[in-house]
């Protein structure tokens, strides 16, 4: 039976980098590995009909006016209509989910920001209601339930240090980007966010969020602090907590 490990965390914890790790070392001890993105799911059957990585892609924002800039398109009341779309089309891609993972032989499989990154944290920009959003995410989890994944809550003890070491590897048109997106949402302008400052303290409150909900979540789950970067020693742990590899010495 397959293992399904859900990498998440906010951006630059290394959910991509410990993913490439764990596919190393599984290769060393001859373990076959899938690696899936954060909105890919492969081509499957699914109720008589063949369903493609791109027909399941959740990032309904980019079919608005602006992709780049959604948030000048609508007011509240399209938010909130829109992010129940998005909940209810994350929910039937979960369903794909689990029966793509049901067809793949692979021993591990790795989901790279299956469940809080990006889709869910846009849905907290949006400023939809906190009560929609545990509910949505309880749902979620039980439509994987029959595929037993453990989350892997990757994050960093200093966060605002985390944000500026992945902002200076990426970049100033990522950069701008990114703290764009984040200090113009509804949720950043309630609370009057600016500039890369502001950024950072709406990162810290994000973080919080994510903490809190996954104290709720009723799953197997694992905390791994990733500030060191040890990511084969990592990858190692984590392989031995789910009794695939040796513990070490």
């Amino acid at each position: 039976m397959s293992v399904l490990l859900i990498l998440d965390g906010l951006v630059g914890v290394g959910k991509t980098t410990l993913s490439k790790a764990l596919e190393g070392t599984c290769a060393d001890l001859g373990l076959s590995v899938q690696i899936y993105a954060e909105a890919e799911v492969p081509t499957v059957t699914y109720d008589d009909h063949a369903v493609s990585a791109q027909d399941s892609n959740l990032r309904q924002l980019t079919r608005m006016p602006h992709p780049q800039h959604v948030w000048i398109d609508a007011d509240q009341d399209t938010f909130e209509r829109i992010g129940q779309e998005l909940m209810e089309l994350r929910l039937e891609r979960a369903k794909r989910f689990v029966q793509a993972m049901h067809q793949v032989e692979a021993k591990l499989l790795i989901f790279d920001g299956g469940l809080f990154h990006r889709d869910l944290d846009c849905l907290w920009l949006m400023n939809i209601p906190l009560e929609w959003l545990y509910q949505h995410t309880l749902a979620y989890v039980k439509c994987l339930q029959s595929i037993e994944p453990v989350l892997v809550y990757l994050s960093q003890s200093d966060v605002e240090q985390g944000l500026r070491r992945i902002h200076a590897l990426r970049g100033s048109m990522w950069h701008q980007g990114e703290t764009r997106w984040l200090v113009d949402s509804p949720y950043g302008r309630q609370h009057e966010y600016r500039r890369f400052s502001g950024y950072l303290q709406l990162y810290q409150v994000l973080h919080q969020y994510h903490r809190e909900l996954y104290e709720k979540l009723n799953m197997v789950k694992v905390s791994l602090e990733t500030s060191q970067a040890r990511w084969s020693e990592y990858a190692q742990e984590l392989l031995s907590r789910l009794e695939m590899a040796p513990q070490a010495d």
